[in-house]
């Protein structure tokens, strides 16, 4: 994985310490090679993990052979050697093996949107054409890779990192709505903010382009453009068999892809039956696989009870990595700073110590197995509004749901989020129009939905950010686009039913795990499995001397706070982040912690 910086102006460079600086921030998304290449009025950077032709030549900025053409890319094109054949087909010869001249030069040859039609990959690209001027940024389909960007007074900022903007951000201020957002959902903002006023997130699915003037920001891709009504209708008629049997073969087929790698291979192996049927399938490809398994005693057992049941008949090295709640609070606060962003939920420090296990013993690409949730109908906020729906196609599962009974809603500050997910609703809706049945159509579009938004502003952000950390890069086989078109063209039954291993979730892929490896793997999911609720004891803060005060309207010691552990996880971030960006405190526990809690939680 890497990071990328670009900067535009209309006048001339002249200083150019700041953009060295700018590309320092993002060291650890690419301690490999870092370089940056000046223009009059332009910058390109990157800092690289090598991962694909990890020869020198394949480092970026990427020129063409003509010189014209430069692009600073992130992320991974799995189908890359496929791309390569209709090049060569196309008379064009390439000087790497790598996936950045395979895109760069596919995007000469055919065009950016068919380019974005072929590609299987996750990526956050610029590229430059320094003829005409025009810029291109693009970001994946599902947003598995970050970018962010800065428009002000004639210049543009890309990059990966919000770090790396900040500094050419005259004044920086708190975005209050994404403050209040956050505390009032599940921990996430709309799509396009950041926690920083004036600085955006490109979202997914989506392109920016600059020809002189203004940027033009638009939508290539969408999630609900996957469903088609006569797929769904032949899987309604399927046998079962079909349909488990075709499952079997697009998730053997998106492993595959996502083992395409230079360098050692890892998985991180929960126990949980979507990284189980992952570590099966890319066990039998890949002949020295490494398991990394995280272990919170006292909060899960999972992992202690499926996986060496799995390792007896798919052995591997396994690594165990052994949390403590003493471990977390401190490695939260280096997570929130590294991240730029309050954690969107308490997984981070924990899976960010399994990464940098891993590449403290040399395996820099983890596979990971989250992502299916979404689409598959795997959170219990699923069963819960299935089964409480009443006709209403407005309402909204708890993932992407504003709770407006919480102390810190303000419809003022609140407004823009709820009006971007009626909107997406709605065309949603308009999407599945031809469905008749009302819980039918209800169904679809929660999944959708959830796997619209919540992927990107929660999930995939937060997995980034804790491998990054580490110098690790994260794959999801799970959001392999011709996977999830599959299952998104999916009947609910297929979805939300009883399992014969009484799980109400993922039936079809329960159904699959049960004949292929055994139930016993068919376990009830166990909730939060880490030690963020262990820290978030109301008794642990003094909320008197939290400085959000200054910034959040509302009573942080109203009985709705007292007994919502989740919102105290909320409101201690977003507590860190403020001090470490906007007071300048490093040592923000320090003023906030109470004697039984330090004595609990970092003692």
């Amino acid at each position: 994985m890497c990071g990328i910086f670009f900067y535009k102006t209309q006048g001339i460079l002249e200083d150019k310490e700041p953009f060295y600086k700018a590309l320092s921030h993002m060291n650890h998304r690419g301690p490999d090679n870092e370089s940056i290449c000046f223009g009059k009025n332009f910058a390109i950077g990157h800092t690289r993990l090598s991962i694909i032709d990890i020869s020198p030549d394949a480092n970026q900025p990427y020129w063409d052979v003509n010189k014209r053409y430069v692009i600073s890319y992130n992320g991974e094109i799995y189908n890359y050697k496929e791309l390569q054949k209709d090049l060569i087909n196309n008379s064009c010869s390439l000087r790497t093996n790598s996936d950045t001249e395979t895109l760069l030069e596919y995007i000469k040859n055919f065009g950016i949107e068919k380019t974005l039609e072929r590609v299987r990959g996750m990526f956050a690209f610029v590229l430059f054409d320094t003829l005409t001027e025009e810029i291109i940024v693009v970001r994946d389909h599902f947003g598995q890779k970050p970018l962010y960007y800065l428009e002000d007074n004639g210049v543009l900022v890309v990059a990966s990192s919000i770090k790396s903007i900040l500094d050419f951000k005259e004044r920086l201020e708190p975005n209050v709505c994404s403050y209040l957002t956050y505390l009032c959902t599940r921990g996430i903002i709309h799509p396009e903010d950041t926690f920083f006023s004036g600085i955006k997130c490109l979202p997914a699915g989506h392109m920016l382009t600059k020809n002189g003037g203004f940027c033009i920001k638009r939508e290539y891709f969408n999630v609900w453009s996957l469903y088609d009504s006569y797929r769904n209708s032949i899987y309604i008629k399927s046998p079962i068999d079909v349909v488990v049997n075709e499952l079997d073969m697009l998730l053997e087929q998106a492993v595959r892809r996502h083992l395409v790698s230079d360098v050692p291979v890892g998985i991180c192996l929960s126990g949980g039956v979507d990284s189980t049927i992952l570590y099966w399938y890319a066990h039998d490809m890949y002949k020295y696989l490494t398991a990394f398994t995280k272990v919170s005693p006292g909060i899960e057992s999972i992992p202690m009870d499926i996986v060496p049941q799995v390792l007896k008949n798919k052995k591997s090295r396994c690594i165990f990595n052994l949390e403590r709640v003493d471990l977390y609070l401190p490695l939260l606060v280096d997570f929130i700073n590294s991240s730029h962003s309050p954690s969107k939920w308490g997984g981070g420090p924990p899976m960010y110590r399994l990464s940098a296990e891993a590449r403290k013993l040399g395996v820099y690409v983890l596979l990971g197995g989250d992502c299916v949730d979404e689409y598959f109908a795997g959170y219990k906020e699923h069963e819960e509004v299935f089964n409480q729906f009443d006709g209403n196609m407005f309402q909204f599962s708890k993932c992407v749901q504003l709770q407006r009974d919480l102390p810190f809603y303000s419809e003022k500050y609140c407004d823009r989020y709820e009006l971007y997910q009626t909107q997406t609703r709605k065309r949603l809706l308009d999407c599945l129009e031809g469905i008749k049945d009302p819980f039918e159509k209800f169904f679809q579009a929660t999944l959708l939905h959830d796997t619209s938004v919540f992927l990107q502003t929660c999930t995939l952000q937060h997995s980034d950010a804790y491998s990054m950390m580490a110098s690790v890069e994260l794959r999801n086989p799970m959001l392999d686009i011709d996977l999830v078109r599959f299952v998104c063209n999916l009947p609910s039954y297929m979805r939300f039913a009883k399992h014969s291993s009484g799980n109400n979730n993922k039936y079809l892929l329960r159904e699959l795990v049960s004949r292929k490896i055994g139930n016993f793997v068919n376990v009830p999911k166990e909730g939060t499995r880490n030690y963020s609720m262990e820290i978030s004891e109301f008794s642990f803060w003094d909320f008197s001397r939290f400085m959000l005060n200054e910034v959040v309207e509302g009573t942080f010691t109203s009985n709705k706070v007292k007994s919502n552990k989740n919102l105290i996880f909320r409101l201690l971030n977003l507590e860190i982040f403020h001090r470490l960006y906007f007071l300048g405190d490093e040592h923000p526990l320090n003023d906030i912690m109470t004697k039984v809690g330090r004595k609990t939680c970092i003692n």
